[in-house]
């Protein structure tokens, strides 16, 4: 069995896909269910807790960058909680979460769309993790799309700006459980994914999303 510190619980379809740290050697892992992507909406696994897990490696042949980090999940037990406080400070012991300018997400390979969305060409330079922590100079703002879901953007002068303001950077959904925050100030720490493989118009990818924040 391992330790696993879950450090995301996002939306995905109808479930739920699971990050999670590997405390003996501080692996960044996706936890896979037996069969699919994405565990049922109601699952026990909640983020900041450590869990006793025993994983099954997916064949590298298997694999395709930028999810690299996917592991099945074949027994579980919790072991304990974390408060907010010290999952933060558990996983700043892990990375440094550097402070970025959103197009250095992900070793350079974003590429951003005329309405400032971000995503990894599927064919295209990609980075060889699908997770990661940074932090930003600048605070999210919230909004939401014409569908009703959560959007946050990233504005030059650090203020609310609009989808059609050119002081727009960033704008970038946000696929986590928690509560939606007005605004995420500068300087938290942040966790960003890369979708599973997507296609949305002429533009074919892993788009990228905001998973959580740890204040």
């Amino acid at each position: 069995m391992t330790k696993v510190l879950i450090v995301g619980k996002t939306k995905m379809g109808n479930g739920v896909c699971l990050g999670g740290i590997v405390l003996a050697n501080c692996r960044s892992v996706r936890l896979l269910p037996q069969t699919g992507h994405s565990h049922p909406e109601n699952t026990s696994l909640n983020v900041g807790e450590i869990w006793d897990l025993e994983l099954q490696e997916i064949p590298k042949s298997e694999l395709t960058a930028p999810h690299t980090e996917d592991v099945r999940v074949i027994r579980e037990s919790q072991v304990k909680t974390l408060s907010m406080r010290k999952l933060k400070n558990r996983i700043l012991r892990i990375t440094d979460a550097p402070l970025v300018y959103p197009k250095q997400l992900f070793d350079n390979c974003l590429r951003f769309t005329t309405l400032r969305k971000a995503l990894v060409y599927r064919y295209g330079s990609s980075p060889k993790y699908s997770t990661g922590f940074w932090r930003f100079d600048k605070a999210l703002h919230k909004r939401y799309d014409d569908n009703g879901k959560v959007r946050y953007l990233y504005c030059k002068d650090d203020i609310s700006c609009d989808y059609s303001d050119e002081d727009l950077v960033l704008d970038v959904p946000y696929v986590g459980c928690d509560a939606p925050l007005e605004s995420i100030p500068h300087g938290t720490l942040l966790r960003f994914s890369l979708s599973r493989e997507y296609r949305a118009g002429k533009y074919n990818g892993f788009w990228l999303q905001l998973s959580g924040w740890f204040l």
